[in-house]
């Protein structure tokens, strides 16, 4: 993935201001109805057996079958089926646990995935106990140490001191409480990959944000976090970390004013910020090791696809050519 340019990350930090603003304001002003936000899962609210909203879905599903040639019966039949389970569908396109990411990855290089196979969600006591994720966080710490320089003595024992408490580490980041009260619902996963923006004058002027699964009630600095440290790199967080930092507060401080708060720079300083940054400020590394590798390889596997693919074109094209040459004579 490409890094993200100035402009961009500008605008990203902007954007998530307003969303963490707008989940402080809620649960300020409605308290009991911002209460619902933090389930795990939000489908079995929005969708309890027999619904509105149920029978909605079923609806559409229905009518989309009527859409349908005669002889597509083999569409029609799974369509059927789809209606049949689709509570059960729904409920489970929500849940992170059933998901299978980076799907072109699992099918190319399936040992590969399989060791990261459950980074989506790096948090929480269900993932920690989960078979084989120790192992993948061990092999993250090796091959994150084997990078390092021999000169490197500090950051290797930096390093080591993490690997021996990862487990806590986690705990600690999942856990909502020692954010309060400033937590809000984050995204989950704020990063370029999950972003699209439309231009004005060939700049960003504004940015939609896509891909919620993952969304839960936690500090607003795992998302600040998440999107710094995966979608900038190094020389950009060298030269403007404090930049965005000020971004991000400025913005969520004056959507909080707009919203009805004229007391957030009080309750919710900048120094608060920068604590509950250090606080978190570990996932990051441990985002970087479980992702960089995925993301090298899904790289690999994209590149490796589309040469093959151009191979064959230049084939199909050659053969094309000599063709139509053999016809002319």
């Amino acid at each position: 993935m490409v890094p993200v340019n100035y402009e961009h990350a500008r605008l990203t930090m902007q954007s998530l201001g307003r969303l963490h603003a707008v989940s402080l304001a809620l649960k300020r002003d409605r308290p009991e109805e911002f209460k619902q936000l933090k389930v795990p899962d939000p489908m079995e609210l929005m969708m309890p057996e027999g619904s509105p909203f149920e029978a909605m879905m079923k609806q559409m599903l229905a009518d989309a079958v009527e859409t349908l040639e005669p002889h597509e019966t083999k569409e029609r039949a799974k369509m059927q089926k789809l209606i049949a389970n689709m509570r059960h569908e729904m409920i489970a396109c929500t849940n992170s646990a059933l998901a299978e990411p980076h799907a072109v990855l699992g099918h190319e290089q399936p040992e590969l995935f399989e060791q990261y196979r459950y980074m989506c969600n790096v948090t929480g006591e269900v993932v920690l106990a989960m078979e084989g994720f120790e192992e993948v966080i061990q092999q993250a710490f090796d091959n994150a140490s084997a990078t390092l320089n021999l000169e490197d003595v500090g950051k290797r024992e930096k390093l080591a001191r993490f690997r021996e408490s990862f487990a806590e580490e986690l705990q600690s980041i999942s856990d909502p409480a020692l954010s309060e009260p400033f937590c809000v619902v984050c995204h989950g996963d704020y990063a370029g990959d999950n972003m699209m923006f439309s231009y004005n004058g060939g700049f960003p002027n504004r940015m939609i944000l896509l891909d919620w699964q993952l969304a839960k009630y936690g500090s607003p600095a795992l998302d600040f976090v998440h999107t710094l440290f995966l979608s900038t790199d190094e020389s950009f967080r060298r030269n403007h970390y404090d930049n965005m930092l000020q971004t991000y507060h400025n913005a969520l401080m004056s959507h909080l004013e707009r919203l009805g708060d004229d007391s957030a720079t009080e309750w919710f300083p900048l120094t608060v910020l920068m604590r509950l940054i250090k606080l978190h400020a570990r996932q990051a590394l441990l985002l970087g090791m479980l992702h960089i590798p995925l993301t090298i390889a899904s790289e690999e596997t994209t590149i490796a696809k589309v040469d093959k693919t151009t191979e064959e074109r230049e084939d199909v094209d050659s053969v094309q050519i000599s063709d139509t040459y053999d016809a002319k004579n």
